[in-house]
């Protein structure tokens, strides 16, 4: 039964796993609306600012929906103008305005765009997978040099993909939960706003690392040591 197992993984197509894990990785990397945090008022339920790498949502009142822009790099009063001109209630106008305030500094000076730093160095290793492959394939001998420069840079920007990816959820996971056990946990806290770490960010950030750790192993094995395709590969006619 084991014997059955092991033969089947061996037939599986290592480049089939490569390309599938790549493809999930690129679609984690672009899913929208998903938050970092999000700020609420004590004592006054429906307003809430949701805080992305690039964007927020607003909540100005109990029956009021999302309303969401980009706002990387926006001033407090350029982020009054978009989410509050048209505000009712003067106090939820008020604590919007704060919550707006507080989520401005956290967007442009706690957290940095490190997942999105991955997500184009994953990319790259990508397209020097692809340069890679074409030389691989080709009937050209005098590309050796070419073969081992794209091989090391797939190396290369894979690993500081992973590298970022592992920066980006702990820094998120850590930065989350302390503001969360500051404003809510602790006896002394006089805070007037409650913080709480989007959960869908961290397990996008955590399976992306997982991702990376098999699209590593599978890519690996598609290239032996001088660069070229696998024994495998090589009897099937290349990649």
């Amino acid at each position: 039964m084991i014997g059955h197992i092991s033969q089947a993984f061996k037939n599986v197509d290592l480049r089939f796993v490569a390309y599938t894990l790549m493809a999930i990785l690129l679609a984690f990397y672009v899913v929208p609306e998903l938050f970092l945090l999000k700020l609420q008022a004590k004592g006054l339920e429906g307003v809430e600012v949701r805080v992305g790498y690039y964007g927020m949502c607003v909540t100005k009142g109990k029956n009021d929906g999302l309303t969401c822009f980009a706002t990387f790099a926006r001033t407090p009063d350029t982020l009054d103008g978009m989410f509050l001109s048209d505000s009712g209630e003067v106090a939820q106008g008020n604590t919007a305005k704060v919550l707006l305030l507080q989520a401005n500094v956290i967007q442009n000076k706690i957290f940095c765009p490190l997942l999105a730093v991955s997500g184009g160095l994953f990319l790259l290793s990508v397209i020097y997978m692809l340069f890679l492959k074409r030389y691989i394939k080709g009937d050209n001998q005098n590309a050796s040099k070419k073969k081992e420069r794209f091989k090391s840079g797939m190396q290369f920007f894979r690993q500081y993909a992973f590298g970022f990816a592992v920066a980006a959820a702990f820094s998120t996971t850590q930065a989350t939960g302390a503001l969360k056990y500051a404003t809510t946990t602790m006896a002394t806290s006089e805070s007037s706003i409650i913080f709480t770490g989007g959960k869908a960010v961290q397990g996008m950030q955590w399976t992306i690392l997982a991702l990376l750790c098999l699209v590593h192993l599978a890519v690996s094995a598609m290239f032996d040591g001088d660069g070229c395709a696998t024994k495998g590969d090589n009897r099937r006619g290349g990649i």
